[in-house]
């Protein structure tokens, strides 16, 4: 099979197997679902490696080897109507440095968009990866209510193919991802995502 799914049984956590591909996916299950934090998540990624590895080495006969290469961390954060309105928010007040256009200007307020930011992650003698940036106006599934899409998306070579580098890349991954969670957007967001669980 090209793919396999292991599930949970809440459902929440998904893993998936490929020959060129190992990723742990947390998905929200319902609105009040929370975020069990980036510790959590990690420590259930090692653990996944780890016992990937065992059964890899297990088959005496066969040569596959499981080497990491690229390590990638992705936080995906909605962000909807204020309480009682039904209105996109406004795109300068969710991110830093949009103010167009500006109050006196000929266009209305920004109806949709999208945004795409690419910041490079510097190495030793080398660029070590990249952070990837979007910014996308949605709809949400459930309510039909204007939102913003904010994905971002960390991916870093891990150093010598082993599984402690994949675990610290990934580690350094989830660092640039709040980091830059928190350098692109407002105060008046960071106050709300604090509120509702942003990137942790």
């Amino acid at each position: 099979m090209p793919r396999f799914w292991f599930i949970s049984e809440d459902e929440a956590s998904l893993v998936q197997v490929q020959h060129d591909l190992v990723a742990l996916n947390w998905r929200r299950q319902s609105a009040d679902s929370e975020y069990p934090g980036y510790d959590a998540v990690g420590d259930r990624m090692e653990e996944t490696l780890r016992e990937l590895v065992e059964v890899v080495s297990a088959d005496e006969e066969s040569t596959a080897v499981l080497v990491p290469n690229w390590c990638e961390v992705t936080y995906i954060n909605h962000i909807g109507s204020d309480p009682g309105s039904s209105d996109l928010p406004s795109l300068s007040r969710v991110m830093r440095g949009f103010t167009v256009p500006a109050a006196d200007d000929f266009l209305p307020e920004v109806e949709g968009a999208q945004i795409g930011l690419t910041f490079e992650i510097p190495g030793e003698t080398s660029v070590r990866g990249r952070l990837s940036v979007s910014m996308l106006s949605a709809v949400h599934n459930e309510t039909g209510q204007p939102m913003w899409a904010m994905t971002l998306t960390a991916r870093i070579l891990a150093a010598d193919g082993g599984i402690d580098a994949a675990l610290r890349a990934l580690d350094d991954g989830h660092e640039w991802v709040v980091n830059g969670f928190e350098n692109l957007t407002s105060e008046e967001m960071h106050a709300r995502w604090h509120t509702v669980g942003g990137p942790k």
